[in-house]
């Protein structure tokens, strides 16, 4: 099978199969009862190993302090976990008796347990491969809502697991949402990365789902990730960041859902640039506004709202602007509001923009500077004559905190055309001008 995830990637899916499904209807009285008991008689791996490092421990001659707190160690550990198969196993058999008797794989004792799980918490894979042979129901969860991927996981088992991930291993990669949200209830992790194979180069990659789903635009397949738990941590094989990968294709409702559930807004990107920055890119406009929401409270909002202004695209600072009014008189760090950010660049669109979201064309910033001064500055007779067009007589008189009007800026500038333009709107130069 193949999936397109897009012009770049196309997967193909390494196929593993393993024999039953996981939700199907249970055969009846088909359990080999006698081969599980004598199953349930073998010691699990984990407590093998142990047993195996004891032994290595024991042919150390030293006999220093260090090694016999090892030995101790791991004599409590073997112990422990010895006791706890037996418990396990006693609650096995017991419940064994009473499926073979309501012929039930499924059946559930007094604390919702069925015999898969209790299998599992010994720990023991041969045993958990016999009843999982029945094809019994995995999602099933117990009173404290454990499933049987949950008891394999405390009793150091693999049989559960390796099953889950066979089956993630399929549906995953074709984002088989019904399948993969069947194997996440069962215990599947989201953040399990799958086996593919680059067509173009034939090389075997390993990628997690929820970089897939938003490399095929799958937005149901990312969505059930990121609600069973998928990590906002996650990066793509080339290293690249999910956020990266979720603005790179303006998914706003991917960006949404990554910052509900708990992504960063002041991440750097693989090009060192922060995400603001990218944001400003032409088509991201509706992220930016979210990132906006979610980011209103950091330090240098009123800085990057400027930076809106003066990097960003005229529908960037229509969006954000017209949705947020509150933002119209914000300041940056050097006091400068977007009015007077547009203004000082000469981009006339921004500005009548700024203004048809209400903008107030005599706000002056904490040096009493309005936006008809940056005008002078700008060396744009057009920004000029669009701000003397919108302002009232008071603003065109209006002198900042030291006292100049806009003539002393249109002469910083050295622009004589600003200088005549403003004389002849009827501004008459002062003194300190």
């Amino acid at each position: 099978m193949i999936v397109c995830m897009n012009m770049r990637l196309t997967l193909h899916i390494l196929h593993l199969f393993l024999g039953g499904s996981l939700l199907l209807p249970v055969a009846q009285g088909a359990l080999n009862a006698g081969a599980l008991r004598d199953a349930l008689k073998q010691s699990p791996q984990h407590i093998y190993k142990l047993e195996q490092d004891l032994d290595e421990l024991r042919k150390i001659k030293n006999g220093d302090k260090l090694n016999r707190e090892l030995i101790s160690d791991l004599r409590k550990e073997i112990s422990h976990g010895k006791a706890e198969v037996a418990k396990a196993r006693t609650s096995a058999l017991s419940h064994l008796k009473k499926v073979e008797q309501s012929r039930n794989i499924n059946a559930q004792d007094d604390k919702g347990r069925t015999l898969l799980m209790l299998v599992a918490a010994t720990g023991i894979d041969t045993a958990t491969r016999l009843v999982m042979r029945e094809n019994p129901r995995l999602n099933i969860a117990d009173k404290d809502n454990r499933v049987a991927y949950d008891y394999e996981r405390s009793g150091g088992g693999n049989a559960i697991t390796e099953f889950l991930k066979q089956e993630w291993n399929m549906a995953a990669p074709a984002m088989d949402c019904e399948r993969m949200e069947e194997l996440l209830d069962c215990g599947a992790d989201p953040n399990w990365q799958v086996v593919a194979t680059e067509v173009e180069t034939t090389t075997a990659v390993q990628e997690a789902p929820v970089v897939l789903a938003l490399l095929a635009q799958n937005q149901n397949a990312f969505e059930l990730l990121m609600t069973y738990g998928a990590s906002v941590e996650t990066r793509s094989q080339d290293g690249q960041k999910l956020v990266e990968l979720i603005v790179a294709r303006r998914n706003n409702q991917a960006f949404i859902t990554a910052l509900e559930k708990g992504c960063k807004t002041d991440i750097i990107f693989q090009d060192g640039r922060p995400i603001f920055e990218h944001l400003l890119a032409p088509g991201a406009e509706q992220c930016l506004n979210t990132w906006l929401q979610k980011a209103e409270d950091t330090p240098d909002m009123a800085s990057n709202l400027c930076r809106i202004v003066r990097r960003g695209t005229l529908r960037a600072v229509q969006l954000v602007f017209s949705t947020r009014k509150d933002t119209l008189d914000s300041e940056d760090s050097q006091g400068n509001m977007p009015l007077h950010e547009a203004a000082r660049r000469g981009d006339t669109a921004v500005y009548q923009a700024l203004l048809q979201a209400g903008a107030s064309p005599a706000a002056t910033n904490m040096r009493e500077e309005t936006a008809l001064m940056h005008a002078a500055l700008s060396g744009s007779a057009d920004m000029l004559a669009t701000v003397l067009r919108n302002i009232a007589p008071e603003t065109l008189q209006a002198k900042d905190e030291t006292g100049h009007t806009a003539i002393h800026y249109a002469r910083l500038a050295q622009d004589g055309a600003a200088e005549a333009a403003l004389k002849a709107a009827g501004l008459t130069p002062q003194p300190k001008d």
